[in-house]
């Protein structure tokens, strides 16, 4: 599965300290809310305000959301580090070369 872009201009720094997890996390909690607001009555909307503080809103959200998740992973012991990711793509690797010889 490949990472998630940064679709929506997150500051590089954060973007780089999150997991490929959180970073979906904000892309889609982004994407849903910005989405989702025609669901809602048009009084709500302008108590919520224009256009752009319902995308601020949504940008804060998505944000807290993927802290959130990144927070979640390091309390069960998640940890980036070169060895695990060298493995995960070893046990890739292996996948390929058996779906490859069950063809064969």
């Amino acid at each position: 599965m490949p990472a998630p872009r940064n679709l929506h201009k997150v500051p590089a720094r954060r973007w780089a300290r999150w997991s490929a997890l959180a970073r979906g996390v904000f892309n889609e909690t982004y994407r849903a809310m910005t989405t989702g607001w025609d669901c809602l009555a048009p009084e709500s909307l302008k108590e919520l305000g224009t256009a752009k503080a319902r995308r601020i809103l949504a940008f804060n959200a998505a944000w807290l959301a993927a802290d959130e998740a990144q927070r979640g992973l390091r309390a069960m012991g998640w940890r980036r580090s070169k060895r695990r990711l060298r493995v995960a793509r070893s046990i890739q690797a292996l996948g390929e070369l058996r779906q490859l010889q069950a063809v064969a």
